[in-house]
């Protein structure tokens, strides 16, 4: 549909907004998965639950930061993107800027909303987190058609419509795990408190590491084909990713589940149900992504050209896809998240 409403070029546009989020996201990524461990551990005592609010409220504070300076530098890069480094043909390049800007606040918007959702999913409130997720889901995805039929089949206006929606999820989220944080003691945080971020950073900066790690071996090719081949070569391709990394949806809601009663196994010294968890989940995604991804691979030209209804873009990636599937199977395992 999005192919339909805003033309090839444009949605190959929207594909590269998601390279964008991956890479931005490499700021954060080790705090907020830090946070989830924190908040999977411990107790619900009024005195953990006010150190829990000290470490939420001070790695909000830097996110805050964060998102300033991924918004300022999308607005700074914004030109140079569009009119030195994409291969645009059909969409104004003044129009392309705008919507880089407004791909930087929305991703910022989001930053913020991870590390609460994070939140909710190491208080194991799974289910509400989940909720939470699918209702911001559906709103962007599919609301935006709406304003995609009703009001302008512009990219501008459905990067509007995006941060809107990021806005409203990070307010409902941040006032959902606060409630849920609420205590006979009164909760406060000044500046001084950020050093409680001394007790973790150890672990956060391992997690950065891994995450660029990981950014590397399934960002780097992307950027360099936007630079270097039309958008709409890079959007086939960025399309063909997103059919090929469907192997690791199950896998992945099973280990974001997981992650909280294994973190608490691991902080009680409960190791052989650790080791036990792990094994389960381990053999369990290795079946599911095996199976999908050999799937995906026989049968990856049917499958993009019925999912995007775009010849181009089938003709372009459907036999390149049986590598893709391959690669997944190799390198994308989301049990090693764990």
């Amino acid at each position: 549909m999005y192919i339909g409403l805003l033309g090839i070029e444009a949605y190959s546009l929207i594909t590269y907004f998601i390279t964008m989020q991956i890479v931005l996201n490499l700021l954060s990524v080790g705090l907020s998965k830090t946070l989830r461990k924190e908040f999977a551990s411990g107790g619900d005592s009024d005195g953990e639950k006010s150190r829990k609010y000290k470490l939420l409220k001070s790695a909000e504070f830097i996110y805050i930061i964060i998102a300033v300076l991924i918004i300022g530098a999308c607005f700074l890069a914004s030109d140079y993107i569009a009119y030195n480094w994409l291969n645009i043909h059909s969409i104004n390049k003044d129009t392309v800027s705008l919507t880089i800007k407004l791909m930087g606040a929305s991703i910022a918007i989001q930053l913020l909303a991870n590390l609460f959702s994070g939140c909710l999913f190491g208080l194991e409130y799974q289910v509400k987190a989940n909720v939470f997720q699918v209702c911001w889901s559906a709103a962007k995805s599919i609301g935006v058609i709406g304003v995609l039929i009703y009001v302008s089949n512009d990219i501008r206006a459905f990067y509007i419509w995006y941060l809107a929606i990021d806005i409203i999820y990070y307010m409902v989220l941040r006032r959902t795990v606060i409630k849920y944080l609420k205590s006979d003691e009164i909760l406060d945080w000044n500046i001084k408190d950020l050093v409680v971020l001394k007790s973790v950073w150890r672990y956060a900066i391992g997690l950065g590491i891994i995450a660029i790690g990981y950014t590397i071996n399934t960002q780097v090719d992307k950027i360099i084909i936007s630079k270097h081949l039309p958008l709409t070569a890079g959007g086939a391709y960025n399309t063909t990713f997103t059919l090929a990394t469907l192997t690791t949806f199950i896998p992945t809601a099973i280990g974001t589940a997981a992650f909280s009663r294994f973190a608490y196994y691991n902080s009680v010294g409960l190791y052989v149900k650790q080791k036990e968890l792990f094994y389960r989940i381990n053999k369990f995604s290795s079946i599911c992504i095996t199976a999908m991804a050999a799937y995906i691979a026989v049968f990856a030209f049917e499958l993009l050209y019925v999912w995007t209804g775009s010849s181009e873009i089938a003709e372009l990636m459907g036999y390149a896809a049986f590598f893709f599937g391959d690669w997944i199977l190799t390198k994308c395992n989301p049990t090693n998240s764990i």
